[in-house]
């Protein structure tokens, strides 16, 4: 089974006892749940990672994990951690590399994204992200200025965008985003160390704060051979999930 597959069944494990209220008390250290699963402590740090993503417990130094929120909470934090940007670390060391970081001129298609004036000064972040054998995502990042002024280069080469926004104060109230499976671009194709033409997810995402208004723009280029989008589908409330993985 992968590290991927492993992590996964016990992260979907400890969700169902959660929700059933199994761990009021709290939850198991890792060394015990590592042992009860057969699995490494890495593989159970990046399920209680996941878990902590989606907003079911909490981890505190010298308080343990504690199971918090419920489905609600769950449910919004999904939103952020899963379905916006759930590319976040799971026991890996990749890293992220801050190519350009500074201010544009908006161009029409960054303008209509985030709603302003053709020509509107934004804040354009872009970033190469690799793991130890090669590049994996190439994404560009269009912000108003006031939502990308407390950004700095050191901060955006060790964090998600998201996990920065929401740390700022910037509230996430929902999200539009595309999945398109296209030839890479020339530009993609470099930064990424694939040929020309090679197939890449494209990922066109805007963000909107509680009254609407868009506050990210992202154009993304993920490697095919490295990624794929997986679904658990189900009946019940809250429950389907969707994710996106690389190997």
């Amino acid at each position: 089974m992968s590290p991927t597959l492993k992590y996964r069944k016990v992260e979907y494990t400890l969700a169902q006892r959660i929700q059933r209220g199994d761990y009021a008390q709290g939850l198991p250290g890792e060394r015990a749940l590592a042992t009860e699963f057969s699995v490494a402590r890495v593989t159970v740090r990046s399920a209680l990672r996941a878990l902590e993503d989606s907003g079911l417990i909490k981890r505190q130094q010298r308080r343990g994990t504690q199971a918090t929120g419920g489905p609600d909470m769950a449910a919004r934090r999904r939103l952020l951690r899963e379905h916006v940007d759930k590319f976040l670390d799971r026991g890996r060391r990749d890293h992220r590399k801050v190519l350009y970081f500074g201010r544009v001129s908006a161009s029409a298609s960054v303008a209509t994204s985030l709603q302003v004036p053709a020509g509107t000064v934004v804040t354009h972040v872009v970033r190469l992200r690799s793991d130890e054998t090669a590049p994996l995502t190439y994404t560009e990042t269009y912000l108003p200025v006031v939502i990308g002024h407390p950004l700095t280069r050191a901060e955006l080469e060790r964090k998600a965008l998201v996990q920065i926004l929401e740390s700022s104060g910037t509230r996430i109230a929902s999200a539009e985003q595309r999945f398109t499976c296209i030839p890479a671009p020339s530009g993609a194709a470099r930064h990424l160390g694939i040929a020309e033409g090679s197939p890449v997810w494209k990922i066109h995402r805007v963000l909107f704060d509680p009254q609407g208004q868009p506050i990210q723009f992202l154009l993304g280029w993920y490697r095919a051979d490295r990624f794929e989008i997986g679904m658990r589908l189900s009946l019940e409330e809250d429950a389907t999930k969707v994710w996106f993985d690389y190997q």
